[in-house]
């Protein structure tokens, strides 16, 4: 009998993408999605018979390996096994055979190669070998599995859609190519996940694929996707408004290797969406508007500005940026507790570090409307964008030792506004801003979450709903002198009425603030019983000289980290956690007068005693007096005894560093909103620094103002409203700037004072025109979408009641108009015409036409030039329609004083 050999192979390619939701996609390999099957057809050279050896083989990653599930041999004659690949014969028709395979639910996504072997010196490798697996949103049983079919057309097979830009009253949607199914996209997505060194048995994780994500988008680590810029200089690459969609970036990206100048929040995020709907997560991109940067980790925006009304942009990073996008995916969260199932909240654009590294997510929405800010991941960041509040100072004396801060106004209701999606199946926004907070002023009963989850900074792998253990392991510590042993009880607790025999092992290592171990300095195992319903401690004592040798190794404040895991001997139980026991350290004593005399001499004693019982090597005392002397560094030496230095004197004035004024409240949000803000501001790292007063202020100030055409002059009203029965008088002084769409304010283009009087319960209004000449000279030196900042500070003569407020301006622009047919057949030419008139009534400068049309052409730009004042240009693309169904072409126009105009025309190809 000859020996079984293969003599073709064909993976049905067109048949089962189909089946599989795969036949958009721009390449001619076998696209499948995971817990599915799919066919194949081997025609062997003689009949199959039993106890023939042959398997199909599938073998992803560059060394594969059966143990790691990176290689996979599926008998095809085999009994199936739960949660495994399987391979089903079909009918055969002569040495035709069909086999079903199929992969499990949590395979590994990723990009296979598919070869028949006799598990001996035969191996069949076919033409088409190639197998991307991808994950399902079609099989309830993939983590990603979402049930409404509308929704899995939206967010996983859409390739068009809209960003949401502008402010939260003057949305702006702009159409955005995805192009998830272009050419090279699928490969530059599995690329991605080999430069950023994940391994192929961690791409089974959905939650681990979209955190990887949101880092390998932006270059900060990796040397990602994408370089953000801010500064408005774009001269080497193209400006982030010059994009229409994602597919272009990732082109270029995977055939260059090198990350693409530039991007900002709305394309990291649209590159984000085609990565995610590319291996088959369900994703949308999502505008915050009003969106707070809180960098100082307790859920507040501090706002600065001086007595003239300008805003003052170096005291405080924190900030409030206009819009800022991002992404939800869809997926179970079985890393966490029940109940955060659903949308998860990802980044992409760089921030803040996340355990050392720019990403950001995937966060539970659910836990970010919650308040529920101890689950992972990000959750706190996310939540502070969308519900911090914002505090106004003023500055008397900014940048001198003079300076004073002075508390005005708390606002509870600015920072989250009409967070926006595009809707399902339809071109319009949706708003789910209640999918991350609750409603202001509603009476709806926020769900509490009164778990040992709410103060746990690392949930436990299982989720709710397990059996509660019979022995709990906790600790009894407390913090440590540096240089002494450490000392600790580990306490085992038995809830059971049997007793209980635990054998356990503890780990002692040092760690770092950012949470990572860094060296193993002890270990001790036992066991011990514990009696029914009782509780039996082990004394654990870790010498100094076992922690202190590696104390110079790190320039960061270490603690020691005790684990303990074990087993209960009775039942199938198993126990682990773990305590961080923090040190304290000797203290500096400062002797000084309490107050001199300007110009008089006076001495500082610094004085710190070794009291750690160990050397300290390299002992250094810096010391800095604002106003009276510049820092200074006093090299100490090795030492251990006390020491002491004078410094030197100064003239100049001492004066405290601020004066805190009451804080008066406009508005009031839900109870529910305030409990779920104020049980995150507990948890926070750094909390506010008092409760606020909700004290109704005597003296409201407000705008009423239109969006303003470009080249004509702002007008506005400032309203002063008096809610007291007795007249005020009001002075003030209201400044203009111009505004960047991160919320930055980069000029002055003037500014006015006055005075006015306001009739018991009743408003007086000032209006105020800014000619456009004072801000259209400055549209060309910022590549960004500017708008006008008018800010308004006053207080009442009466009652020396302070008030603050800003408001926006925006612009509006001239429209792209698009001459093109509705509809077109397969293979036939035709034109696309855009025209374009300046009627600003000021010029254009290097003015450029981008147009792009998925399915039809690739990104062209047209260079324009200077386009005068009334002028008008037409140009014309010619393609020839190929896909069918609807395609949308996608217009916009760049000056040097226009950042953005973006039209959107759809054509269907029949």
């Amino acid at each position: 009998m000859p020996a079984l050999k293969v003599e073709s192979l064909s993976v049905c390619a067109s048949e089962n993408r189909k089946r599989h939701h795969s036949d958009d996609y721009d390449n001619p390999a076998l696209i499948v999605r995971r817990g599915q099957d799919f066919k194949i057809r081997l025609r062997l050279n003689r009949p199959l018979r039993k106890g023939d050896p042959l398997c199909v083989q599938l073998a992803v990653g560059a060394q594969p390996l059966q143990s790691k599930e990176t290689l996979v041999l599926i008998p095809l004659q085999q009994t199936q096994l739960s949660g495994a690949w399987t391979a089903t014969l079909g009918a055969n028709q002569g040495l035709e055979y069909e086999v079903l395979i199929k992969s499990p639910p949590n395979a590994a996504v990723g990009k296979y190669t598919l070869t028949v072997t006799d598990k001996g010196s035969y191996t069949y490798v076919p033409p088409d070998k190639d197998v991307y697996l991808l994950f399902n949103p079609w099989c309830k049983e993939d983590v990603v599995y979402l049930e409404e079919e509308d929704k899995r057309q939206e967010y996983v097979l859409s390739d068009t859609g809209y960003l949401y830009l502008g402010s939260f009253n003057r949305i702006e949607g702009i159409p955005w190519n995805f192009g998830q199914f272009e050419e090279g996209v699928l490969d530059c997505c599995f690329y991605l996940l080999d430069k950023i060194g994940m391994k192929q048995t961690t791409r089974k994780d959905a939650v681990k694929i979209a955190r990887a994500m949101s880092a390998a988008v932006n270059i900060q680590d990796d040397a990602g996707v994408l370089i953000g810029n801010w500064s408005g200089d774009y001269s080497n690459g193209t400006p982030p408004s010059y994009w229409t969609g994602s597919s272009a970036i990732l082109q270029q990206y995977y055939k260059t290797k090198r990350p693409v100048r530039y991007g900002q929040c709305w394309v990291f995020s649209g590159v984000l969406t085609t990565v995610m709907r590319c291996l088959g997560v369900p994703a949308r991109s999502i505008t915050n508007f009003d969106s707070a940067h809180d960098t100082e980790d307790n859920l507040t925006i501090d706002v600065f500005f001086n007595r003239a009304g300008e805003m003052l942009n170096d005291i405080s990073t924190d900030s409030i940026w206009n819009f800022h996008v991002w992404n939800d995916v869809w997926m179970k969260r079985p890393d966490l507790p029940e109940g955060y199932n659903g949308w998860q909240a990802i980044d992409a654009t760089p921030q803040e570090l996340s355990e050392g590294s720019y990403q950001c997510g995937p966060a539970p929405l659910k836990a970010i409307k919650n308040g529920d800010i101890h689950l992972i991941y990000d959750t706190k960041f996310v939540l502070s964008e969308v519900n911090a509040d914002r505090i106004f100072w003023r500055v008397d004396n900014p940048n001198t030792p003079q300076q004073n801060m002075v508390k005005l106004r708390v606002d509870t209701m600015v920072v989250g506004k009409r967070i926006s999606t595009k809707a399902v199946g339809k071109n319009l926004r949706e708003d789910i801003t209640s999918q991350y907070k609750h409603p202001e002023g509603s009476p709806e009963e926020r769900k509490s979450f009164e778990s040992a989850l709410k103060v746990c900074v690392k949930p436990p792998v299982k989720p709710y709903g397990v059996a509660v253990p019979s022995i709990k392991v906790g600790f009894e510590s407390k913090e440590v002198r540096l240089g002494s042993p450490v000392t600790l009880k580990i306490t085992f607790t038995n809830s059971s009425p049997e007793d209980r025999n635990v054998t356990f092992s503890a780990t002692y290592q040092l760690q770092i603030y950012r949470g990572n171990t860094v060296e193993n300095i002890g270990s001790m195992s036992n066991e011990i019983t514990v009696k029914g319903q009782r509780s039996a401690d082990v004394p654990i004592e870790i010498p100094a000289e076992s922690y202190f040798k590696f104390l110079p190794k790190y320039d960061d404040e270490l603690q020691v980290q005790v684990n303990v895991l074990g087993e209960v001997k009775e039942v199938e139980e198993s126990l682990a956690n773990y305590a961080i026991v923090h040190f304290v350290y000797p203290p500096i004593k400062i002797e000084m007068p309490a107050s001199v005399s300007v110009g008089e001499t006076f001495t500082c004693t610094f004085s710190f005693k070794n009291d750690t019982g160990l050397p300290l090597d390299n002992a250094k005392l810096h010391v800095e007096g604002l106003g009276l002397f510049q820092r200074e560094t006093f090299d100490q030496g090795n030492f251990r005894w006390a020491f002491s230095n004078p410094s030197c004197a100064s003239p100049e004035r001492f004066l405290p560093s601020s004066v805190l004024f009451s804080v008066t409240q406009t508005g009031h949000s839900s109870p529910e909103e305030r409990r779920s803000l104020e049980n995150a501001l507990k948890m926070c790292l750094k909390p506010v620094e008092e409760v606020y007063s909700m004290v109704r202020p005597a003296m409201k100030v407000d705008f009423e103002s239109k969006e303003v055409h470009l080249g004509s002059p702002v007008t506005l009203n400032i309203t002063f409203s008096n809610n007291t029965t007795s007249v005020k008088t009001v002075t003030f002084s209201a400044s203009y700037q111009l505004q960047t769409y991160d919320g930055n304010t980069v000029e002055s283009i003037g500014s006015m004072s006055s005075e006015i009087i306001v009739q018991a319960e009743s408003s007086a209004a000032v209006p105020v025109e800014i000619p456009a000449d004072s801000y259209f000279k400055f549209l060309s030196k910022y590549n960004d979408e500017l708008q006008v900042q008018v800010n308004v500070l006053g207080e009442t003569k009466e009652g020396k009641e302070p008030l603050a407020d800003y408001v926006v301006v925006h612009f509006t622009y001239p429209a792209i108009k698009v001459e093109m047919p509705d509809s077109v057949r397969a293979g036939e030419k035709f034109t696309c015409t855009f025209i374009f008139k300046n009627d600003t009534g000021v010029p254009m400068e290097n003015t450029k036409l981008h147009v792009e049309g998925l399915g039809l052409f690739k990104l062209e730009t047209f260079d324009e030039g200077n386009i005068k004042a009334g002028g008008i240009f037409a140009s014309r693309v010619v393609c020839t329609a190929s896909k069918l169904g609807e395609r949308k072409i996608i217009a916009k126009i760049t000056s040097d004083q226009i950042s953005g105009i973006t039209v959107e025309r759809s054509i269907t190809i029949t």
